[in-house]
């Protein structure tokens, strides 16, 4: 009989609220969606006030892609959100039943629990149907992620209370009457279908990017894949999809088909990976962003101040990475938890009498450590191919237009010296622009090599955030 229903309505209260604030918080500033296009078309309006002939991004750097066959794939998900939403009203439905009983039985604790449990169903139902009408991919994903959270967290909760035995260690202070177990019941197996057809919708359509936008013609001249669908399917893969990264699927099938892989034949990465968007995002950055603690600042070429400019620039996912490393520190612990429980059991109950607890042992074996690989995938793919990438962008662009400044100032210098210092200086003056430009070179071939290092700090961050763990 489930138990334990005080505990998982008071988490699940809190997690409604805290997913209420995140939506609250992070919802449209304007009355209406700001694409990324409005965003970038505005900030290079306010760049182009001073011309930079390095002032390369153009709106359409920062488009994921365009979409293919974006109608039918909206009508399907409209579906798809109408069908979910419906699945929800009746978890709310027999919410309100069970909260109706509880008020004629007259029972406290119980209509305290449906009370909240009601509330939370209705706070799923508000989210899933204002879901149903969206048809953009950033829109879309959001409720797909909250959704998605909340209806796990219900699964795993009332899951873990159904299966928990009566017996000691663990004794409940309260079990709902056996009145309501059908309701519960039912309620928990439509919990379960919900998490899973929320776990399996695609955020995003499938998208195509003009290859020439992004590769110079001998590259797509070169390449063999010619498919309509360029990009990373990262952009519109289900959040298991991501857990699984099953969208680097084509590109392992591709490396088995194709004779030679060029770089024409991978998919396309997404806007914010590309390294025009990245090379406007870290020159802002330098101009905008200053270290400033009080009265204290760096001194200029600091390297605290390009540290500071470089943690503004990554925040989001610089602390979506430490937040993976903390809970990734924790789950690395509860296998081995779980084991060192499973044995007892054994041990101390010989004639295998009470089959309960150590079957909940076993479960919470497999499930931790099922959980601890998918976290700990994540995590590096966060550290390594997403935060470290775009460090080496940022700086290697950064770095390479500044050199280039450098070399066109030498080249106008040495010009007007060997015009000024005609005859037999010209070959004199050849040669101190030749070792100049070879200066150059070797200065960014080292600043390069410094480059790799500090991008290597993205997959050392967690390290040391796991360092503070306790044994």
């Amino acid at each position: 009989m489930p138990h334990f229903q005080v505990e998982v309505c008071i988490a699940l209260a809190a997690a409604g609220l805290g997913s209420g604030g995140l939506l609250f918080f992070n919802r449209p500033r304007e009355g209406k969606i700001q694409l990324p296009v409005d965003a970038v078309i505005e900030t290079l309006a306010n760049d182009t006030l001073e011309h930079d002939p390095f002032d390369v991004t153009t709106p359409e750097d920062v488009v994921d892609g365009f979409p293919i066959d974006g109608d039918a794939f909206w009508a399907e998900m409209r579906w798809r959100k109408v069908l979910l939403t419906f699945l929800l009203v009746i978890i709310l439905a027999l919410d309100t039943i069970s909260l109706g009983w509880s008020f004629v039985n007259d029972e406290r604790t119980e209509i305290v629990i449906n009370s909240i449990r009601t509330v939370f169903s209705l706070y799923l139902v508000t989210l899933a149907a204002l879901s149903v009408s969206e048809s953009t991919t950033e829109r879309h994903s959001v409720y797909i992620y909250h959704l998605t959270a909340l209806t796990t967290l219900a699964t795993i909760l009332l899951g873990s209370t159904a299966i928990l035995p009566d017996s000691p260690p663990v004794k409940a202070s309260f079990r709902l009457t056996a009145s309501l177990l059908g309701a519960w019941y039912t309620t928990f197996t439509l919990y379960t279908i919900t998490c899973i057809l929320y776990f399996t919708t695609q955020r995003g359509p499938r998208l195509h990017y003009p290859a020439d936008k992004v590769y110079s013609e001998k590259t797509i001249k070169a390449a063999v894949n010619h498919e309509e669908e360029n990009v990373s399917g990262i952009v519109g893969a289900s959040i298991f999809e991501i857990l699984l990264f099953s969208y680097t699927t084509k590109v392992v099938r591709l490396g088995n088909i194709a004779t030679s892989l060029e770089t024409g034949d991978l998919p396309i990465v997404p806007g914010d990976m590309r390294a025009t968007f990245n090379y406007s995002k870290m020159k802002r950055g330098m101009r905008d962003i200053r270290l400033r603690i009080g009265n204290w600042k760096p001194q200029p070429g600091n390297g605290w101040s390009m540290g500071w400019r470089l943690l503004r620039l990554n925040i989001k996912a610089i602390s979506l990475m430490i937040l993976l490393a903390a809970i990734a520190a924790v789950l690395f612990y509860t296998p081995a938890l779980f084991l060192e429980r499973l044995v007892r059991h054994l041990e101390v109950d010989t004639e295998r009498k009470d089959m309960g607890w150590g079957w909940v042992y076993v479960v919470g074996l497999f499930a931790s450590n099922a959980i601890t690989y998918l976290v700990t995938g994540q995590l590096w793919s966060m550290s390594t191919t997403t935060i470290q990438v775009r460090l080496k962008i940022q700086l290697n662009s950064i770095l390479f237009a500044k050199t280039l400044v450098r070399k066109d100032v030498a080249s106008s210098a040495s010009t007007l010296t060997s015009n000024a210092d005609a005859g037999d200086k010209g070959g004199e003056s050849v040669k101190e622009e030749n070792d100049d430009f070879s200066s150059k070179a070797q200065v960014m071939t080292l600043m390069t090599t410094d480059v790799d290092r500090v991008s290597e700090f993205a997959w050392h961050l967690f390290s040391l955030v796991g360092a503070f763990n306790p044994d």
